[in-house]
């Protein structure tokens, strides 16, 4: 019995005390590794100027990768009717100062609710929202597919993970055909990802040509508050040789 109780006040502190900082810290990296995801709907939520926000983060960060979310709910507020004014300029400042992109497409996105559809979807069957969002990403790759600055599409955000986001359950299937559909539109590289801490990585990898690992070292949950993962290092390696990856062609998309 106190053998129990122990184990279970260790695993209480480990999770929810334990700090699970790595022993041998290197932050030294070639010049422009790091990148930002920016999101204009995020920008807004904040009660920033999305604009000044995002000029800030080119000349004051001189951030060269970034990663933008095309919100479905952005540029197609009417069915059949879209506007690309936000996109095309965050991708013409970005050029003019040789911003490498990625371009992330289609229902599911960064941000809460994850599924970013338009109010014109609702009621709406889920086969026929699907439909509607492969002429949402075709249009948008038709669009941007001759910007040079564009260096991979990302098909969906995490797509399979249903422990998370206002979405559909994810459906294999469908992240299959839109991956090639994407592959006929143009012939970038595709990112799919996943969760580092939720997914075994295996079915998105299998797709992906960069496969994308996300890592939320703190997360909330509504049982116990905030909790530390405690997973080391070698935890993630084993999980990406278990899944077949190639190191030169995995990146982590999200870092928490």
């Amino acid at each position: 019995m106190y053998i129990l109780i122990i184990i279970l006040i260790f695993s209480f502190w480990y999770v929810k005390g334990a700090k699970h900082y790595p022993r041998n810290i290197d932050l030294q990296a070639k010049e422009d590794f790091w990148g930002v995801t920016f999101s204009p709907k995020f920008a807004e939520e904040l009660g920033l100027d999305w604009q000044e926000n995002y000029l800030a983060i080119l000349d004051d960060l001189e951030v060269k990768n970034i990663r933008i979310p095309i919100y479905w709910d952005q540029i197609e507020k009417i069915e059949g009717e879209f506007d690309f004014s936000t996109y095309d300029y965050i991708l013409d400042e970005g050029a003019k100062r040789n911003v490498k992109f990625i371009v992330n497409v289609g229902w599911r996105l960064p941000r809460w609710p994850e599924c970013h559809h338009p109010e014109w979807v609702n009621g709406t069957d889920l086969d026929t929202i699907k439909a509607k969002s492969l002429l949402m990403v075709k249009r948008v790759i038709e669009r941007y597919k001759d910007r040079e600055g564009i260096i991979y599409w990302q098909v969906e955000n995490e797509p399979l993970l249903d422990w998370f986001g206002e979405c559909p359950q994810g459906d294999l299937d469908f992240l299959t055909k839109e991956t090639a559909f994407v592959r006929d539109l143009d012939n970038r590289p595709i990112i799919i990802s996943a969760s580092g801490e939720l997914s075994d990585w295996k079915k998105e990898a299998n797709l992906a040509d960069i496969f994308g690992t996300t890592m939320y070292r703190v997360v909330w949950n509504k049982h116990f508050g905030y909790i530390r993962y405690p997973y080391p290092t070698w935890y993630y390696k084993l999980k990406a040789r278990i899944a077949g990856l190639d190191k030169e062609k995995t990146i982590v998309s999200e870092l928490q």
